[in-house]
């Protein structure tokens, strides 16, 4: 039968470790990190298909927002919102060619503007809108 002190190291074990500062004494540490996380996310996306003279065509365009809040545990979010939008458009054209013909092709993608975070003050103005 296990001792009464044995019963309750183990159920202290789960949220305490001990650091011990002699071999006598010391002091006992709290487990784990406060980490809360109440952040949000929308999304959108719009896409057509049609095929005009002989050419399949997709056309189409996303959107993201990030609204992250973590209530201070792990970001800096104390002062204002951290909310971060993303907008993609995309365009995809298709051709059947002949058997004995071949194509080389390449694509490209890259951003209208670099992804820009947007800090909204909880007290006033956003700070990067000086």
């Amino acid at each position: 039968m296990p001792r009464l002190q044995d019963k309750v190291v183990r159920s202290r074990s789960f949220a305490e470790q001990w650091f011990g500062t002699t071999p006598t004494a010391g002091v006992a540490l709290k487990r784990g990190a406060l980490f809360r996380d109440d952040s949000r996310r929308i999304n959108g996306e719009v896409q057509y298909n049609n095929n005009f003279g002989g050419f399949d065509v997709v056309i189409g365009t996303q959107y993201q927002r990030d609204m992250a809040n973590s209530n201070n545990t792990y970001l800096f979010d104390r002062e204002c919102d951290i909310i971060i939008n993303q907008v993609g458009v995309y365009t995809q054209i298709e051709k059947e060619l002949p058997a004995n013909f071949k194509v080389i092709a390449a694509a490209s993608r890259r951003p209208a503007r670099p992804l820009r975070l947007q800090l909204y003050s909880k007290s006033g103005p956003g700070l990067d809108q000086k």
